[in-house]
């Protein structure tokens, strides 16, 4: 669905920008990849169709799902040194580093709380 499909909040914390981004319903192992790329964070989340209600009368459905990205241009001095990622409650929260350079790219871990 695009950019607009993952809503973001982004405030600076302790020396760390943090971005908090909304996806419900997703295995972040599986379904979640982050990366940066030259002072571009990325999000990329694939939510998919659950199977287990084919068959049956459905009266609405409002889920979005499939592909969805988000980009977001960081400010100068984020860095990709000891990026930090963890999901919990249907929120993906990053925190990126406020010190340095920005490097080309790197993929950040996911944990889970």
């Amino acid at each position: 669905m695009g950019e607009a499909a993952i809503r973001v909040e982004e405030f600076e914390e302790d020396d760390k920008l943090v971005v908090r981004a909304d996806v419900p319903g997703v295995n972040p192992d599986e379904d979640i990849e982050i990366t940066m790329t030259d002072g571009i964070l990325r999000i990329m989340v694939q939510r998919k169709k659950e199977t287990k209600h084919e068959g049956k009368r459905h009266y609405r459905s409002e889920l979005q799902y499939g592909s969805f990205v988000r980009t977001i241009a960081l400010p100068a001095g984020a860095t990709d040194s000891d990026v930090k990622a963890k999901y919990e409650d249907g929120v993906l929260e990053v925190k990126i580093p406020m010190n340095g350079a920005q490097a080309k790219t790197k993929k950040v871990a996911i944990s889970r709380h």
